[in-house]
C-alpha cells in the first residue's frame, strides 16, 4: 500500500494547489469588491429647429475602460442608458444625413464630458444635430447620355477622400436618370470627383473626372458648403478615352517553361494624387499567357 506520494511528485501537486488557492481567492475578491451599478444617463436629441430626431443613435464612451455604449432615440428624441458605474462619460448622437455642430447656442462643445458618482442620475442632457450640406448633380458622357450607376466621390482642397458619418460603403451613386446626390456633409470646401473604375459598367473607357469636367484635381473647381444647404446642378461629363490600349506579357519558371492557370493582376498608378487605381485580377492562359484588357485610362505604371 502506498502511504505518500514521491518526492519528485510534490512540487508539481503544491503548484497546482497553489493556483487553485488563487484563483478562488481572486473570485471571492472580486465578487465581494463589485458594487451594484445604478448610475443612469438621460436626455433627448434636439434638430436644427428645436424639433426632436427620432431614430438617432446615441453613444455613450467610458473614457477610461473604453467601454462604449449605444442606444437608439424614441420618437421624441429621448435616450435613457441605465445600470452604469461610476466614471466619466463622452455622449454623442448621429443620424444619417445629420452633422454634429462644433458648439451649440451657450458656447460649449458638443459632446462635453459627464461625470456620473455612484449611483447618481444625470438627466436632462441635450445633444445637438445639424442638417449635413447637400451636393447634387448629373454625369453624362461627352455625348450627351446619363451614366447610371457612376460612383461620385467628394474629397477637401488637397484631394483627401471626406467619408460622411454612417455611410456604409464609400462613395455615392448615380440612379438611372444619371442624377447623384451626396449629402450629410459638414461645412467646408469639396471637390466633386467621378470614377468609373469601380462602377458596374467597364465596357467603355472613360476618363476620371472632376467638377466641372477636368481630368485633374488641380482643375477643379471646389464647392463651399454650409450647414443645412443644398447645392444643385454640380454637373460633370466625362470624357471616353479614346486611346484604351492592352498589356500582355508571360509567366515563366526559373528554367524558362510556362506557367499555366495562375492568378496576375495588374494596378496603374494614378498622376493626379499618387494614388494607386487598385489590382484587377486576370487568370494565366494556356502557355502562360496572361492578357490584361479592359478600360484602362492612360496609367503610370506602379
Amino acid at each position: 500500500m502506498r502511504l505518500c506520494e514521491p518526492m519528485h511528485k510534490r512540487p508539481k501537486l503544491l503548484i497546482a494547489l497553489s493556483l487553485f488557492l488563487l484563483l478562488a481567492s481572486s473570485l471571492a475578491t472580486s465578487g465581494q469588491q463589485r458594487p451594484s451599478s445604478k448610475g443612469r444617463v438621460s436626455g433627448r436629441v434636439i434638430g436644427p429647429d428645436g424639433e426632436p430626431v427620432a431614430e438617432a443613435r446615441v453613444s455613450l464612451q467610458e473614457t477610461t475602460r473604453y467601454q462604449a455604449l449605444s442606444v437608439i432615440t424614441d420618437q421624441d428624441g429621448r435616450f435613457d442608458f441605465t445600470n452604469l458605474a461610476a466614471g466619466v462619460y463622452e455622449p454623442s448622437a448621429s443620424k444619417g444625413g445629420f452633422v454634429t455642430p462644433t458648439s451649440n447656442e451657450k458656447g460649449q462643445t458638443e459632446n462635453a464630458p459627464v461625470r456620473i458618482e455612484q449611483d447618481a442620475s444625470v438627466s436632462s442632457i441635450e445633444l445637438h444635430l445639424e442638417k449635413g450640406g447637400v451636393i447634387t448633380g448629373k454625369v453624362t458622357t461627352d455625348g450627351g447620355e446619363p451614366v447610371v450607376l457612376a460612383n461620385v466621390d467628394v474629397s477637401d482642397a488637397e484631394g483627401k477622400p471626406v467619408r460622411v458619418r454612417d455611410q456604409k460603403s464609400p462613395g455615392f451613386y448615380t440612379d438611372d436618370r444619371g442624377i447623384y446626390r451626396v449629402f450629410g456633409l459638414p461645412p467646408g470646401r469639396y471637390m466633386v470627383k467621378v470614377d468609373l473604375t469601380r462602377s458596374v459598367d467597364r465596357q467603355q473607357a472613360y476618363s476620371t473626372s472632376y467638377h466641372p469636367g477636368v481630368s485633374s484635381l488641380r482643375q477643379a473647381v471646389p464647392i463651399e458648403v454650409t450647414i443645412g444647404s443644398e447645392t444643385k446642378d454640380i454637373d460633370i461629363t466625362v470624357k471616353r478615352v479614346r486611346d484604351v490600349g492592352s498589356i500582355t506579357g508571360r509567366v515563366t519558371r526559373a528554367d524558362g517553361g510556362p506557367v499555366q492557370q495562375i492568378p496576375c493582376s495588374m494596378c496603374a498608378w494614378r498622376l493626379e494624387n499618387r494614388r494607386s487605381s487598385g489590382a484587377r485580377p486576370y487568370a494565366a492562359a494556356m502557355g502562360g499567357r496572361a492578357p490584361v484588357l479592359g478600360a484602362w485610362p492612360p496609367l503610370e505604371p506602379c
